[in-house]
C-alpha cells in the first residue's frame, strides 16, 4: 500500500476500531470516513490497516450471520426430508405389485427452501 502523503489523525484509527469491533462492514466504514471529510486513500488505508490488526476473534462471524447459517441450515434440513419422505413413498408405490399411493410433501419442501434462501439473503 502506497505511503498517505498526509498524516492522518489517531483518532480515526480508533474511531474505525470501535465501529469494525461493532460490527459495520469495511466498506461501510470506509464511506463514513469520507463522509466526514477524510480524502478517499486515506480512508482505505485506516480501514486496510485496521482489518489487517484485529484480532482473529474478531473476524469471527456476527450474530447476525450465525443466525442467517442457522436458518439455511435448518431450511435446507426440512427441505431434504420433503425429498426425502416423497422419494420412500414414490419408491414403495412403484415397487408395488398392485400399484399404490405415495405422498407428495411439497409443504416441507417448499417451506424449507423459502427458510434456506430467505437465510441465504439475510447473509
Amino acid at each position: 500500500m502506497p505511503p498517505i502523503p498526509d498524516p492522518i489523525h489517531p483518532q480515526y484509527y480508533s474511531h474505525g476500531a470501535t465501529r469494525l469491533a461493532a460490527g459495520l462492514p469495511p466498506d461501510q466504514l470506509r464511506a463514513e470516513m469520507i463522509a466526514h471529510g477524510l480524502a478517499p486513500a486515506a480512508a482505505a488505508h485506516v480501514v486496510a490497516t485496521l482489518v489487517e490488526r484485529r484480532p482473529l476473534e474478531a473476524r469471527q462471524p456476527t450474530a447476525a450471520q450465525l443466525a442467517a447459517q442457522a436458518e439455511m441450515r435448518s431450511g435446507a434440513l426440512i427441505c431434504a426430508i420433503g425429498i426425502l419422505i416423497t422419494s420412500v413413498t414414490y419408491s414403495n408405490a412403484a415397487h408395488s405389485a398392485h400399484g399404490g399411493t405415495y405422498v407428495m410433501a411439497w409443504g416441507p419442501i417448499v417451506f424449507g427452501a423459502a427458510r434456506f434462501f430467505r437465510g441465504l439473503a439475510k447473509q
